[in-house]
């Protein structure tokens, strides 16, 4: 195929017109910024009798991730959407040894919202890998859908260790790769006297039976 430009032409040939699929990045989301403003509006603060936390819209019938020390154990539960939208919520499903639950709210109230998409993940098939960037978003101290981005440490078969920096009411938030998925479910932090530490991820393979 000739294409006529000026001065010249360019040659076409199925040589030079093949693109390799490696060059390819589909869904790529490039920056932080970026995802933030994609996944925020799903992101959302739990509150219940013992404590406040984070959750995640996962299915359009409002059902959502968290941790399970956030939303178990308690008589009252409610999903705070926006800043004048608080919802009542229930407990439906929990994983005490993994430390997750789902609650749930009503579909009309997450009725314009997109669920996250999670990734693919298994106990042989990582997500993610060390030295990778990830993005938090959660409600940590008195902060709301607040995002912050480190990288991948360590990768176990139940967690993600990251230098990330995770705070009090953080739990039950979404951690991110940079494609936007969700690669796990923020949980816990270990400080040290000098500085944040290391906080830990739960792998998301582990709710997708609770999920199911």
């Amino acid at each position: 195929v000739t294409v006529a430009s000026s001065p010249g032409t360019l040659e076409l040939s199925n040589d030079n017109a093949i693109v390799k699929e490696s060059e390819v990045k589909q869904n790529v989301i490039t920056d932080e910024g970026k995802l933030y403003q994609q996944a925020k509006g799903s992101v959302f603060k739990i509150e219940s009798d013992c404590c406040t936390g984070s959750g995640f819209l996962v299915d359009k019938a409002g059902l959502i991730l968290t941790n399970c020390h956030v939303a178990c154990d308690s008589m009252h539960l409610a999903v705070k959407i926006a800043e004048s939208e608080k919802y009542p919520a229930e407990l439906v499903a929990s994983d005490l040894i993994e430390d997750v639950a789902v609650v749930r709210i009503s579909p009309d109230a997450v009725s314009a919202l997109t669920p996250l998409e999670l990734a693919k993940d298994s106990q042989t098939t990582p997500p993610v890998t060390v030295g990778e960037r990830v993005v938090a978003i959660g409600s940590p101290l008195t902060a709301e859908t607040l995002i912050t981005s480190g990288i991948v440490g360590k990768v176990e078969v139940g967690a993600i260790l990251s230098d990330i920096n995770i705070n009090h009411g953080n739990s039950g938030g979404p951690l991110f790769d940079m494609r936007g998925k969700v690669v796990g479910i923020t949980t816990f932090g270990l400080p040290t006297p000098n500085g944040p530490g290391v906080s830990g991820i739960i792998r998301i393979h582990l709710a997708q039976a609770l999920l199911n």
